[in-house]
């Protein structure tokens, strides 16, 4: 008897023709890391977050969300790239890490073109959906996306606290590995892509994994703010102010350092308790999107 798919078969996905332009779409995996962070930061030029051309962050961005150059795509023009699509993989899965386009190059279908060549071949890798964020009024580039099948998924926000003392308490060290142990254990939803495990588990040199009693916490420290990467507290245990604890024993370690949470937090998690602890809600918000292939 002749084997057969219990899925059936999948009507083919289609993101309109090749467009016709002077440039190529190719592989940016030939590129050197300094070429390919300038690109970037071009790409990012006049937006609402700025990309600084730093080629060691860019290197350590590409390990921390799992970025493949093989499959990220590049438009050139005479050899100079002009839009970069960065993609990043996991199991299944594809992300749009960024996708930025030259100032003298926006509205010539660049954007367009690199978004259908990374989801045709996002296909052909047999990845089963492609997620991405996108800064919340950024209208354009949420018509491209949706254009392209991509729909909203969740809003995600951000949070910001001022410089101030706390109350001082015997934090221990801990192992990142410990810290995403807990989070896999006691998160019920999916991790928007930067702040899941994969990413959590390759930490920057300024990162500080700690633990106070249940609570505990992954923070990266610099020389005037904390960001705040994790903070989880057993399901059985929650509602007992022991996070508030860690965070208060954190800020009397740090009193001169202003404290931010990336936009990167579903907006159903957590605001009351931030609200709470003093943080206010950073005005930049994203729109977590994902289409299926």
């Amino acid at each position: 008897m002749p084997a057969h798919s219990c899925a059936g078969k999948r009507a083919p996905m289609t993101w309109g023709a090749p467009v016709s332009a002077p440039y190529t779409v190719e592989s940016a995996l030939p590129l050197a890391v300094p070429a390919l962070s300038n690109a970037l930061a071009e790409g990012f030029e006049g937006y609402a977050v700025s990309i600084p051309d730093d080629p060691v962050a860019f290197a350590q961005r590409l390990r921390g969300e799992q970025i493949d150059l093989a499959s990220s795509l590049v438009a050139v023009v005479a050899t100079r790239p002009v839009g970069l699509a960065l993609i990043a993989r996991r199991s299944d899965t594809a992300r749009i890490a960024a996708l930025g386009v030259s100032v003298s190059w926006r509205r010539h279908g660049v954007g367009a073109a690199l978004m259908r060549a990374s989801l045709a071949a996002a296909a052909a890798r047999g990845e089963t959906r492609v997620m991405l964020e996108v800064i919340e009024g950024n209208d354009r580039a949420l018509q491209l996306y949706r254009s392209l099948g991509f729909e909203v998924q969740r809003r995600l926000v951000g949070y910001e606290r001022p410089a101030g003392s706390g109350v001082a308490a015997p934090i221990c060290e801990e192992r990142v590995n410990l810290v995403a142990r807990d989070v896999v254990a006691h998160m019920k939803e999916e991790l928007p892509w930067p702040l899941a495990v994969p990413s959590m588990l390759v930490s920057g040199p300024q990162a500080r994994a700690v633990r106070l009693g249940p609570a505990s916490a992954l923070i990266s420290v610099s020389a005037q703010s904390i960001v705040l990467r994790a903070l989880v507290v057993p399901w059985e245990q929650r509602g007992q102010g022991h996070a508030t604890r860690l965070l208060r024993a954190l800020a009397a370690e740090y009193p001169d350092h202003r404290w931010v949470v990336p936009p990167l937090i579903p907006e159903s998690w957590g605001r009351r308790f931030f609200t709470r602890n003093g943080f206010h809600e950073q005005p930049l918000s994203q729109l977590e999107m994902m289409v299926s292939l």
